[in-house]
């Protein structure tokens, strides 16, 4: 409206929709019809709406200054004040809309005088030049700036029942809008609701939230301390430790579920065997920890690329390919991205010359295919190493054997290749580029060699860059990303930590055409929730959630089993289901540390029956799976997990070790003094027979997986260490468990220990002897395993 109460007309559409009697948006200089139709004449009538015509040849007014005077109305002021005190009405404003007109403005303040309809004159920086009809991207009106005020005061009204007690059942929260004229709602004003609805989470028919969350919404000084989930907080740490780790203790830091993280939440742990290994380790083999500090620093001999390449004679790359296919026969649906049928021909035409190749001379569609032809040798390698089931001929043994010599130098090509085409500036063909990257970086996810590199999620970054995560038309694009989302987010949420850069929905609305992913999204989103709820920072997390998370996850994987009808969903599966595992047994654990804070005995006593029989069934389903006739030649996708889930139960039953031996040495009662000494006995049996379970298993391979070793010397490192008191602040529960609820325990812990090898069998076999006892079992022969062992992210 202007001053004298007319309704003016809104800005024209261009030209171009007029002509086509289309809807126009009015975006100035290109509006979005022309856009998207690639016309670049769109333009606009010169008949802006305006309040007054704004004629440059007539000569304007002059103030007392000698300088022009600017037109503005009383109205135009007070509805430019009104708009600016609702967009600064609450401090968290959500984004405005970007405006279709651009008035024209000074660029900088000038401070200049406005005349009001008074003849009073305000310093005030206005917009110059004719005014024009555009909606302010104003947040909300003023209803729903009242509402927001209400909200606040009814979170503080909540806060004081539950400080006070009193009741308020009696007090009307309800206020709904009304207004005689509100009959007919705008669309404008309809769209702006659910805005405000969907960000929020305000009902503007009852007038305050449809939840009240105390854990959210309160001061966290007035919660019960006994509800809150808080064990995640209470790390143990100090500066002799962090002077040990250093640079490397930043690779992992983010990692929730790590063996090193247990170590620091459970002070038993901490300052009773990981500070021993410290004080043992900087006290006798300075020396070795400096140089293995330097040597993983700089980089590895696979880190320092050259220009060269080598690779197998073409026979042998071309039979071991061959090799490759009749042994993962689920490659197309595991890797879909591995284009198996084009390499035969791109080996006749590369190796025609020899198998050595300078990478500097070749163009980057030949360096894609020499990579891609790399990493497939990788894989069937893995893939023989990885299963004690496969049986190979003469004439197969013969080319394995070549490829085991050489397997230093295919994982050196990697980086000389990638080092090479990250050099050039001409990468023209993107999507190869970016099948390129997927594929050394899923190699990268399931090779023991790389379990301690820093992931810089390459493959994800490019993606994105790239807009793959956004494709909705090309399919074989769409997959691509498929397999990138699903590759990345096992390897981040195996490690506890958020796969923040798919779980944001401005950086991932591609669709979902793999047939196996599409199985596996929903948990994988669900892991991703998990993880962000328990690392968040915004909201108290109350133990009864936590309770129902644990609870809720053993029902994940009888839902997915429904779905499987194929090897290649069964073989998959296998991730989702030690994934899944992994995650229960961690979070139980803490749910123990949690109780055990608390001195709650009886929930301490279910979670503590809980994590025996999700130990027992999680060590039953690893060794089980270790030699599958089903899944024979794709142990390689999942087998490192299963090597990293027996470390972490290890760590946790050396807790319970730990704790018994500490009661037991307080103890003066002969009865509870020999309880808790079988449960310590117990303990020390299961390490026992892993290690016997673990070291039998390896004997079978052709080579023995490096996380295996690992594995091996971190139990033999455990064994060897015997309980020396420490001071301690907090309780030990133990100390308020009686005789009768130790002796279930250790029933239970007697069941495990049998299912897992049967006494006969364990007495007649060879059982790792400990020894060394005053350095935990480490030598100068083992010194640098044990470092490698405990202070990398492996």
């Amino acid at each position: 409206m202007d001053i004298r109460g007319r309704k003016m007309k809104k800005p024209p559409a261009c030209a171009q929709c007029r002509r086509r009697k289309v809807g126009c948006d009015r975006v100035r200089p290109v509006c979005g019809n022309c856009a998207r139709a690639g016309k670049g004449d769109c333009f606009y009538p010169d008949v802006p709406g305006q309040y007054i015509q704004n004629n440059s040849g007539s000569p304007l007014p002059q103030n007392g200054n000698g300088r022009p005077e600017e037109i503005s109305t009383v109205d135009q002021i007070r509805e430019y004040n009104t708009r600016l005190q609702l967009s600064n009405m609450d401090g968290n404003e959500l984004p405005q809309a970007p405006k279709q007109y651009i008035p024209r403005t000074s660029t900088f303040p000038h401070n200049k005088e406005v005349p009001s309809g008074s003849s009073m004159r305000s310093n005030v920086n206005w917009v110059q030049g004719p005014a024009i009809f555009v909606d302010e991207g104003v947040n909300y009106g003023q209803d729903e700036a009242v509402l927001k005020e209400l909200e606040f005061i009814k979170k503080r009204l909540m806060e004081l029942k539950e400080i006070s007690g009193r009741d308020i059942t009696g007090i009307n929260l309800d206020w709904t809008v009304t207004k005689p004229n509100d009959t007919i709602e705008t669309k404008k004003n309809k769209k702006r609701k659910e805005n405000f609805l969907t960000d929020a989470e305000f009902d503007l028919e009852s007038g305050y939230e449809s939840e009240f969350n105390k854990y959210r919404d309160m001061d966290p000084s007035f919660l019960d301390d006994s509800e809150i989930f808080d064990i995640l907080e209470n790390c143990e740490t100090d500066t002799h430790r962090d002077e040990i780790m250093g640079y490397l203790d930043s690779k992992c830091s983010n990692d929730l579920l790590n063996f090193n993280t247990v170590c620091c939440l459970d002070p038993f742990l901490y300052k009773q065997f990981l500070k021993r290994i410290d004080r043992t380790v900087c006290g006798k083999y300075q020396d070795n920890l400096k140089n293995w500090k330097e040597k993983t620093i700089t980089g590895s001999q696979y880190k320092k690329p050259t220009y060269v390449v080598k690779f197998p004679n073409k026979a042998n790359t071309k039979e071991f390919i061959n090799i490759f296919n009749s042994i993962v026969q689920e490659s197309s649906s595991l890797i879909p991205i591995l284009n198996l049928a084009q390499l035969p021909e791109s080996i006749e035409k590369l190796f025609s010359m020899g198998s050595t190749f300078d990478v500097t001379k070749h163009v980057l569609s030949q360096l894609f295919q020499l990579g891609e032809i790399n990493i497939c040798l990788l894989l069937c390698y893995q893939a023989i190493v990885s299963s004690v089931l496969i049986n190979l001929t003469e004439e197969m043994n013969i080319i394995f054997q070549e490829i085991k010599a050489m397997f230093s130098i295919l994982e050196s090509n990697i980086f000389t290749i990638n080092s090479e085409i990250e050099r050039r500036s001409d990468v023209e063909n993107h999507t190869e580029y970016l099948r390129y990257t997927a594929l050394w970086k899923f190699y990268f996810s399931i090779s023991p060699s790389f379990a301690d590199s820093v992931d810089y999620n390459e493959d994800v970054n490019l993606g994105i860059s790239l807009g793959t995560s956004h494709e909705h038309s090309d399919t074989s694009n769409i997959l691509l990303w498929n397999f990138i989302e699903k590759n990345y987010q096992y390897r981040t949420l195996f490690r506890g930590q958020i796969p923040k850069l798919t779980l944001s929905q401005p950086l991932n609305t591609a669709f979902v055409r793999d047939p196996l992913y599409d199985i596996d999204k929903k948990l994988l989103s669900h892991h991703g929730e998990i993880i962000s709820n328990l690392l968040s920072r915004d909201e108290k997390l109350p133990i009864s959630r936590v309770e129902e998370i644990k609870n809720d996850l053993n029902l994940e994987i009888s839902n997915i089993m429904k779905h499987l009808t194929t090897v290649a969903a069964n073989i998959s599966n296998v991730n989702d289901t030690i994934l899944t595992k992994n995650l229960s047994i961690y979070l139980t654990y803490f749910l123990m540390l949690q109780y055990e804070k608390e001195n709650d005995v009886e929930n301490y006593k279910k979670t503590y029956l809980d994590f025996i029989m999700l130990t027992q069934e999680t060590i039953f389903y690893i060794f089980s799976n270790f030699a599958n006739m089903k899944f024979t030649g794709h142990e390689f996708v999942y087998i490192n997990k299963f090597f990293k889930v027996l470390e972490s139960i290890a760590i946790m039953y050396l807790g319970g070790y730990e704790r018994s031996e500490r009661q037991y040495s307080k103890l003066s009662d002969e009865n509870a003094k020999q309880e808790n000494r079988f449960h310590s006995g117990l303990c020390f049996l299961i390490l026992q027979k892993l290690h016997m379970l673990v070291r039998d298993y390896s004997k079978n391979c052709k080579v023995v997986n490096p996380l295996a070793t690992k594995l091996l010397s971190k139990l033999e490192t455990i064994m060897s260490h015997r309980f020396e008191p420490v001071e301690i602040e907090r309780k030990n529960i133990f100390e308020s468990i009686s005789t009768d609820l130790l002796r279930l325990f250790n029933t239970k812990l007697y069941r495990l220990s049998e299912s897992l090898v049967k006494k006969e069998f364990y007495e007649g076999g060879v059982k790792y002897d400990p020894n060394h006892w005053d350095t935990m079992g480490i030598t100068e022969n083992n010194i640098d395993a044990v470092i490698d062992t405990y202070y990398s992210c492996s």
